[in-house]
């Protein structure tokens, strides 16, 4: 057949369009692949741990993440919205506080339906059962909120107390790590100490000055199971390396301290306090440097 005929003038171009078509199908899909992908690893990180956690680090987790720990039992509850969005409003009628200060006799805090938390309190408060637990809450603007997390100590689920005056188990391990998280012990199991500035969405830490340990440079990159756990702004990071030779925050949270008028904000303490604690806790070490690396 010669190479003009019908058949090959009429034929070839519609096949290298065919091809064509073809080939940039598979390369649009690939790339909506490659951001479905990317998309997908932003929102696991944005709702879950990066990696898994062992149930020390669960608690560890849920205690830095709480602004306040407490034991009481819940009284009423009524539905109400926040920032637009239904959810509960508890009453909750502190016996003892774990961690944070005393506060009124009848403390109010907002839990949203689809909880973990709600689904033990939720059947219990229509049974008219009493409700009496530790309570894990944050602050947010001028109320408070659950800071119970799925991740987190028992999975987000109510600590429930049959007798909330007495000590368990789980009493004392929580008091036990809200001590953990002082500052003592915070500067003693860290590998680094840097009063720097964070920028979170980098996971970047820009090196002021180093308190304790050795920078790896004026920038740090601080890697983290779980998001977030980096202060905005001025702070004191206390990292440790982990398996990988890489720096995370010690107890999540904890290990990221804002500063604000050389006072670290969520310790009450002065800075000038956390530089003579350096100093006596941890002594210069060949291996320390100060100052900015």
């Amino acid at each position: 057949m010669r190479s003009d005929s019908p058949s090959h003038t009429v034929h070839t171009p519609r096949t290298q369009r065919r091809a064509l078509l073809a080939s940039l199908l598979v390369r649009l899909f690939l790339c909506w692949a490659g951001v479905l992908v990317i998309c997908s690893t932003a929102v696991a990180s944005e709702l879950g741990p990066r990696r898994p956690l062992s149930e020390d680090e669960q608690l560890a987790l849920s205690v830095s993440e709480a602004d306040a720990i407490i034991i009481g039992y819940v009284g009423q509850l009524r539905d109400t919205t926040f920032d637009s969005w239904p959810h509960k409003d508890l009453t909750l009628r502190p016996l003892r506080w774990l961690k944070g200060s005393g506060g009124p006799a009848d403390l109010h805090f907002g839990l949203f339906e689809d909880e973990a938390l709600w689904r033990d309190i939720g059947p219990m408060e229509r049974d008219g059962q009493p409700i009496a637990g530790v309570f894990f809450l944050r602050r947010s603007l001028d109320s408070w909120m659950s800071a119970h997390y799925g991740a987190g100590y028992k999975r987000g689920r109510l600590v429930r107390l049959d007798r909330p005056t007495d000590e368990t188990p789980e009493t004392r391990a929580i008091e036990a790590m809200v001590k953990r998280q002082g500052l003592d012990s915070l500067l003693i199991r860290a590998d680094l100490v840097i009063l720097g500035h964070g920028v979170p969405r980098y996971d970047r830490v820009l090196v002021d000055s180093v308190l304790a340990g050795s920078a790896p440079g004026d920038t740090v990159v601080v890697s983290s199971p779980w998001l977030l756990t980096i202060a905005d702004g001025p702070a004191v990071f206390f990292l440790r390396r982990d398996s990988l030779n890489q720096f995370e925050t010690v107890d999540f949270r904890a290990g990221s301290v804002a500063v604000n008028a050389d006072t670290l904000v969520r310790m009450g303490i002065p800075l000038g306090q956390v530089l003579r604690r350096t100093t006596e806790l941890r002594p210069q070490r060949s291996g320390d440097r100060g100052g900015r690396p």
